[in-house]
């Protein structure tokens, strides 16, 4: 259980011990203000305009540092390796699965490691021994670093641009909300104006209407009160004596005969043409508003929008992505 432990914190220190870059051990290990490390060759290539490739903080030359205590853990896991790879060539060393013969050779024309039993099926193909074959590929990995590199600066530079376009983007979308806002409330105070005038209109209509029905009601309760009085005094005449009743009779017919009935003129009609008139001209203004108000619904709808987003140019296709030459 002690053993696991220890492969663990080995294991841990490795990886603290491996610069991101090259991949292997930390070779004058440098210390960024982001605390990660590098090697100063690696470093170095990156240039004063680069950032850390693990968390993309700026890096500052100046607050750069030689990191001893990375450079002593490297030293130390270096002598270890050492050990267990002389231990592993001496006791474990890997074996052919065919021959049971140790693996000595690489052949480069199929990718695989040979005993040398192995040879004679591998006639006329590019042999290498393990170190060869091993420094060969690692001279190339080397070598495609750099392009590695290049295409990692393109794409930062791309994606700040994109950053850049879409901070843009997010400062359009919210002048373009706050210009629909305000569109959307003017038309509010527009129609909350138009509502008061409206309807203070109609009620004017109304009050005028209301006092001509009122003269109207006037004139009409006066003449029934001249003929309830005219018919009270008739009544009264009436019941006198002959002699009192005969006298001045003829001015008493003639004050009932001389009053006609309907003199007074009825202003129901005249007043209902006017609230008919009134209403026709009513309902077209309404009709007005209610197609106003439909063409305004049919264009803000979410379908109707995405449409005319649809019509719009389609953007022009990315670029396929280059590959890079292995």
């Amino acid at each position: 259980m002690a053993a696991s432990g220890e492969e663990t914190l080995v294991g841990q220190l490795g990886e603290l011990a491996t610069c991101p870059i090259c991949l292997d051990f930390l070779e004058q290990p440098m210390v960024l203000s982001c605390g990660h490390n590098f090697c100063r060759r690696c470093l170095a290539q990156l240039g004063d305009q680069s950032s850390c490739p693990l968390c993309r903080v700026r890096v500052e030359p100046k607050r750069t540092y030689p990191n001893q205590p990375m450079a002593n853990i490297v030293c130390h896991l270096k002598r270890r390796r050492l050990s267990e790879g002389a231990q592993e060539e001496s006791s474990d060393q890997q074996l052919c699965q065919e021959h049971r013969q140790p693996l000595q050779i690489f052949c480069s024309s199929e990718k695989n490691l040979l005993c040398l039993a192995c040879l004679r099926e591998h006639r006329g193909h590019s042999l290498f021994s393990l170190p060869e074959a091993a420094q060969g590929y690692k001279d190339l990995l080397h070598g495609l670093r750099e392009p590695l590199r290049k295409e990692e600066q393109k794409l930062q530079k791309q994606r700040q641009a994109e950053e850049q376009s879409r901070q843009e983007f997010q400062e359009q979308f919210a002048a373009e909300k706050q210009k629909v806002g305000l569109v959307l409330e003017s038309l509010q105070e527009l129609l909350r104006e138009t509502q008061l005038g409206w309807l203070g209109w109609l009620a004017e209509q109304e009050e005028k209407m209301e006092a001509e029905w009122a003269v109207a009601l006037d004139k009409l309760s006066r003449e029934i009160l001249h003929l309830q009085q005219l018919m009270a005094q008739m009544e009264r005449k009436c019941r006198q004596p002959n002699e009192e009743f005969l006298q001045d009779i003829q001015d008493t017919v003639d004050r009932c005969q001389s009053y006609v009935v309907g003199s007074v003129e009825s202003a129901s009609p005249r007043l209902q043409v006017r609230l008919r008139t009134l209403l026709e001209k009513n309902a077209s203004v309404r009709r007005i508003v209610d197609n106003s108000k439909a063409s305004l619904q049919a264009t803000l709808t979410r379908e109707n929008l995405e449409r005319l987003l649809t019509t719009a140019a389609a953007p022009e296709q990315p670029r396929s992505p280059k590959v890079l030459p292995i």
